[in-house]
C-alpha cells in the first residue's frame, strides 16, 4: 500500500503542476518516445492501481489514475474503459470526463471527445484545459467558428494563456485569416518567447504574406505593362491613320 500512496501523491503533484503551468494538449507538440524505463514504470503503476482497486473497487480516483497510466502506455481504449468505470461510480467527476475526452481526441474520435469536454465544463465552466481541447476537437471537424469561440473563452479566463493564443492563431490561419493569425502568434510569443509551435507557425504566416505581396506586386506590374502596351498600340494605329490620310 505504501507504493500506492506514493503513486497517488505523485499523480496529485503532477495534476497540480499541470494546472499551475497550464500544461495542455498541443497539436503542434511532437510525441515523445516511450522509453523502456518509462514503460516499466507505467506498467508497474497500472499493476499498483489494479491492486488498489481490488481493495477499494468503488474508488473513482483509483480507476481514473489507472486510466492515466494506461494513456502513458499508449493503451487508449483500455484507458477509456477505466475512465468509464470512474464515471459510473461518480458521474460528476470532472477530471475523468476531461481525461476521457483527451483519450478520445488522441484516437481522433472528435465528436465523442467534444461531448466529454462539455460534461467537464458543465461541472466546472472555468476549466481552461477543457475549453482548449474542445476547441482542438471542433477544429478537427472543420468547425472553425465554434473552435475560435472556445479558444477565445480560454483567453477570457486567462489572458496570458499561451496555448489559447496559439490555437486561436492556428485556427485563423486554417480559415485563411493570415494577418489575424499572425497577431495571435505574436501574443503567444510575448507570453512565451520560446514557444516552438508558435515560432514555426508565425514563420509560415510571414512567408504566406510575403508571397501575397509578391503576387500583388507582380499583378500590378503586369497591369502596368498591359496599359503601356495598349497605349503604344493606340499610338501606332493613329500614326498609320495619319499616313493614309
Amino acid at each position: 500500500m505504501k507504493i500506492i500512496f506514493l503513486l497517488i501523491s505523485q499523480l496529485r503533484d503532477e495534476h497540480l503542476s499541470n494546472r499551475k503551468n497550464k500544461k495542455m494538449f498541443d497539436p503542434g507538440e511532437l510525441p515523445t518516445r516511450l522509453t523502456i524505463v518509462n514503460r516499466k514504470k507505467y506498467e508497474a503503476s497500472v499493476r499498483a492501481w489494479e491492486n488498489a482497486i481490488l481493495d477499494d473497487p468503488n474508488n473513482e480516483l483509483l480507476w481514473n489514475n489507472k486510466g492515466v497510466s494506461l494513456v502513458r502506455l499508449g493503451e487508449l481504449k483500455e484507458a477509456i474503459k477505466s475512465y468509464n468505470k470512474a464515471l459510473k461510480i461518480n458521474p460528476e467527476y470532472e477530471n475523468a470526463w476531461f481525461n476521457k475526452g483527451k483519450a478520445l481526441t488522441k484516437l481522433e474520435k472528435h465528436k465523442d471527445a467534444v461531448k466529454c469536454y462539455e460534461h467537464a465544463l458543465k461541472i466546472n465552466p472555468k476549466n481552461i484545459s477543457a475549453w482548449n481541447n474542445k476547441g482542438i476537437s471542433l477544429r478537427a471537424q472543420q468547425k472553425f467558428d465554434e473552435a475560435l469561440q472556445c479558444f477565445e473563452k480560454t483567453i477570457e479566463i486567462d489572458e496570458n494563456y499561451e496555448w489559447g493564443w496559439h490555437n486561436k492563431g492556428f485556427t485563423l490561419s486554417e480559415m485563411g485569416k493570415i494577418e489575424e493569425a499572425l497577431e495571435s502568434y505574436n501574443r503567444a510569443l510575448e507570453i512565451n518567447p520560446n514557444y516552438q509551435s508558435a515560432l514555426r507557425n508565425r514563420e509560415r504566416c510571414l512567408k504566406i504574406l510575403k508571397l501575397k505581396e509578391r503576387e500583388t506586386s507582380l499583378s500590378s506590374f503586369e497591369k502596368q505593362i498591359k496599359i503601356k502596351s495598349k497605349k503604344v498600340t493606340k499610338k501606332k494605329v493613329k500614326k498609320k491613320v495619319r499616313k493614309k490620310e
